[in-house]
Order: C-alpha cells, then sequence, then structure tokens
C-alpha cells in the first residue's frame, strides 16, 4: 500500500476564532479518524493561517481534503502540494498540531520561510507554489533536534508532544 502513498498540502485562512483547546479537540477528532484510513500529518497553525499536511493513501487523503474544503470554519483553501511520494514525514502522527509561535520564527529561519510563504501565497493565491514541500520536509528534523519546547499535541499517541 505504502507504493501509492500520496501527499496533500493545502494553505487556507480561519473564519474562526479558535482557542488552543478547541484546535486539540479539532486534531484529536481528526486523529482518531484518520487512523482507521491510514492518513497521517501535521496542521500548523500560524495566526489565522492553517498549513496542512496529510499524507496516506490517495482515495483516502482526497476523500478527506474534500471533506475539509467544505468545512465553512475556514476559506481560501489552496492546494499548495498535491502528488505522489515515496515515504510519510509524519508517519507516527494520525494528526497533530503545532501551534506557530512568534519565537519559532526568529529562532528557525524555515519556520519563519513557512511563515512567510503562507502569508505570501494567501495575498497572492496565483504565485508560484513551488519550494512548500522542501520546507516542510525540513519540520521533522527541527522537530528531532529537541532544540526548543514546543507546543505540540499528540492525542493518539501515548508519548504526547515527542516527535
Amino acid at each position: 500500500m505504502e507504493n501509492s502513498l500520496y501527499l496533500l498540502i493545502y494553505l487556507s485562512r480561519s473564519s474562526v476564532d479558535f482557542s488552543k483547546t478547541q484546535l486539540v479537540d479539532l486534531c484529536a477528532a481528526a486523529a482518531s479518524n484518520n487512523q482507521t484510513v491510514e492518513v497521517t500529518g501535521l496542521l500548523l497553525c500560524i495566526g489565522n493561517k492553517f498549513l496542512q499536511v496529510l499524507e496516506g493513501p490517495k482515495e483516502a487523503v482526497t476523500r478527506l481534503y474534500k471533506k475539509i474544503r467544505k468545512d465553512d470554519r475556514h476559506t481560501q483553501c489552496n492546494i499548495l502540494f498535491e502528488g505522489q511520494t515515496s515515504q510519510r514525514l509524519f508517519e507516527q502522527w494520525s494528526m497533530n498540531f503545532l501551534q506557530m509561535k512568534d519565537d519559532y520564527f526568529l529562532q528557525f529561519e524555515e519556520f519563519k520561510e513557512i511563515k512567510e510563504y503562507a502569508e505570501r501565497l494567501l495575498s497572492e493565491p496565483d504565485k508560484r507554489k513551488d519550494g512548500i514541500v522542501k520546507l516542510i520536509q525540513k519540520i521533522p528534523h527541527i522537530l528531532k533536534s529537541n532544540k526548543i519546547q514546543l507546543d505540540i499535541i499528540s492525542p493518539c499517541n501515548a508519548d504526547s508532544g515527542k516527535y
């Protein structure tokens, strides 16, 4: 089944002012649902923007994205990348979320690049979307480095917050 591993990355703008508790609950529900269809991923919250990575069987990922796109809690859904991939980036998470804090942008150039990239694409959605996969691929390395205390939850894993 890994032969048909599919990756979809999208960006959207929140139409709801989510509390951290609401985001945790949202991701916990998503993690539970994703686990049954072998989808893994990460939801990055950058202010009022969501950048989500979904990976798994193509049919499950595309079906999930269609459902997500209909959710009125966000607008301006914009696919940044979709296509085959050789490996999962977030294989240990059915879904997790990282709320980007301002000091992350100062400490890690990659997070600053992701934030600027998201802001540029939301203001100019017709711009080229090259480079997003390379930026996203850097996140697991940052998380594994343990250089900062991350505000991460992992609702389906006993090792909450660990990468």
